[in-house]
């Protein structure tokens, strides 16, 4: 039964498949907390699941009481300020880093925007000490985390399913979650 005062956070680097968790975890029955201010679009046809408001959590840490018992896409980069009032429960989508790189070059070109300055190597680096970062933030809080691939997600969405219901301990879902999920939408491909 989903717990009220619990907050379950969806999260990873963007374009680790944070969107198709939140559009999972949404499908399966978990109310999600999200705006719409970013609308669908080629580079993420299904949605992009996010709140806006989020991005004013360093801030104002206050805004997550409206995330109680829901699903929230919070990026690695907000997770250190995560305020210890809460109880959360983190899925946190990983990625091969080089498919993320070549994902969000998609989309910069997709938007007519350059992939910027740095190199895929330099990129690789920064991700990785990101997400050491996040890992570290996590364990040293004692929030309970889940890893996902987004690879083993396209590879065996039913048993990854169960294994992400298992470690929410809720009563989702779980064909209406791995219905949803739609292989043709591998970006870095």
């Amino acid at each position: 039964m989903n717990q009220p005062n619990t907050i379950y956070i969806v999260s990873g680097l963007p374009r680790s498949g944070t969107s198709l968790m939140m559009h999972m975890l949404w499908a399966g029955g978990l109310p999600v907390l999200t705006d719409s201010k970013r609308p669908a679009d080629s580079s993420n046809p299904k949605g992009y699941w996010e709140w806006e408001a989020i991005k004013k959590l360093e801030n104002h840490p206050q805004i997550l009481s409206s995330a109680q018992g829901k699903a929230v896409k919070i990026i690695s980069h907000f997770l250190p300020f995560l305020p210890e009032i809460y109880s959360y429960r983190i899925i946190f989508m990983r990625r091969n880093t080089p498919d993320i790189i070549r994902s969000q070059n998609k989309m910069l070109e997709k938007r007519g925007k350059s992939p910027g300055d740095l190199s895929d190597e330099q990129l690789v680096k920064i991700y990785n000490r990101l997400l050491a970062k996040s890992k570290h933030t996590l364990q040293s809080k004692e929030i309970p985390f889940y890893e996902i691939w987004y690879e083993h997600i396209m590879k065996n969405p039913k048993a990854v399913t169960k294994d992400i219901v298992d470690f929410l301990g809720l009563p989702l879902n779980e064909s209406a979650m791995w219905s949803v999920i739609d292989k043709n939408l591998n970006h870095s491909k």
